[in-house]
């Protein structure tokens, strides 16, 4: 099949299924451009929007390729933004990239068009979009640390130094991860007992489960509080905890709450994770999305220089997760209470 009659396949299955993925005629049409493996972070973000669409009134177009079309993925995008701009006629396009290469592309088709575009989590370098919309992952570091040292105050948690001794895993050298970090040292930096006596990244929970092992043995297991910034990280660091019979004794915190960083809530090795709430943040988009596309300005909560334009900033909500309210992470790990 020559890439033309791809193309003409892909566009024909969308105009089919525009009924089933929410498309009325109901005024202003925004789009969804999120190609890629769904997840249950990316199927909670898409939750949120469909009910956003249908609080504000818009109609809400996805594309959503033929999973048995011969299409390079990444084509998938640039074929998806011509069906979502060309043929749809949408006002505003929420996009999560998934290929840089093909973002440019992307923002160009756009830009020619007019068509404003709402960013979802990813901002690759050097593109200018109209919003973006993320996770303030700095402030997410806050609360869990926060977190962390309030407990820490309330148990009167030290050594017998007096000291709170911390270690923190600082994630993947990522945008995220260093935000994340950064959050963590602004609280501990105003804890005078605090002291840091390991730190470093870990990509996986393996590099964590080392990392940690590695600290406790080195301190004797005299560590009070553990910081992890990725949620990834975070099984293999509390492993390393209960290994050393500590895990109940030491305060953790981390960001993310991951599904397996949940399970360990539940069974009390772990005590806090910062929840960053992928359903509002899809939310979010879309009614971003709608308010420029009516012409509706509205204020950010931060602002990006990028080509020299001021790119405005929304940050979603987010949460902090304990024994308390674990439960209501079922909303996003669906198998977090077996049955």
């Amino acid at each position: 099949m020559g890439f033309v009659r791809v193309v003409l396949a892909v566009l024909a299955l969308a105009a089919a299924s525009s009924c089933r993925t929410g498309e009325h005629d109901t005024g202003v049409r925004v789009g969804v451009l999120a190609t890629g493996i769904a997840t249950p972070l990316t199927e909670a973000m898409r939750r949120g929007m469909e009910r956003e669409a249908a609080e504000v009134g818009v109609s809400l177009v996805w594309f959503e390729p033929d999973p048995d079309a011969r299409i390079k993925p990444g084509d998938e995008e640039t074929i998806g933004a011509s069906d979502l701009i060309d043929r749809r006629k949408v006002a505003a396009l929420v996009y999560r990239p998934a290929n840089v290469r093909r973002a440019w592309e992307v923002i160009r088709l756009a830009r020619d068009a007019s068509v404003p575009i709402v960013g979802v989590d990813v901002l690759h370098p050097g593109i200018r979009i109209d919003a973006f919309v993320t996770a303030d992952y700095v402030a997410a570091g806050e609360d869990a640390a926060s977190a962390a040292v309030e407990q820490i105050i309330s148990l009167r948690r030290a050594n017998v130094e007096g000291r709170v001794n911390t270690i923190v895993i600082e994630g993947a050298a990522t945008d995220a991860g260093r935000d994340v970090t950064t959050g963590f040292y602004r609280v501990l930096d105003t804890l005078y007992e605090a002291n840091v006596v390991g730190r470093g990244p870990a990509a996986d929970a393996t590099e964590a489960f080392e990392r940690v092992s590695s600290l406790l043995n080195d301190y004797a297991s005299n560590v009070q509080m553990l910081l992890v910034a990725s949620p990834d990280a975070m099984p293999g660091a509390i492993l390393a905890a209960r290994t050393r019979g500590v895990a109940g004794f030491l305060v953790s915190a981390g960001v993310g709450a991951g599904e397996e960083a949940c399970r360990l809530v539940i069974d009390g090795s772990h005590d806090y994770e910062v929840d960053l709430m992928p359903e509002e943040r899809g939310a979010l988009a879309l009614s971003v999305a709608a308010s420029i596309a009516r012409g509706e300005p509205r204020e950010p909560d931060a602002e990006l220089t990028v080509e020299n334009a001021m790119v405005p900033v929304f940050y979603g909500p987010r949460r902090v997760i304990s024994i308390v309210n674990v439960g209501g992470m079922q909303y996003l790990w669906r198998g977090l209470y077996p049955k």
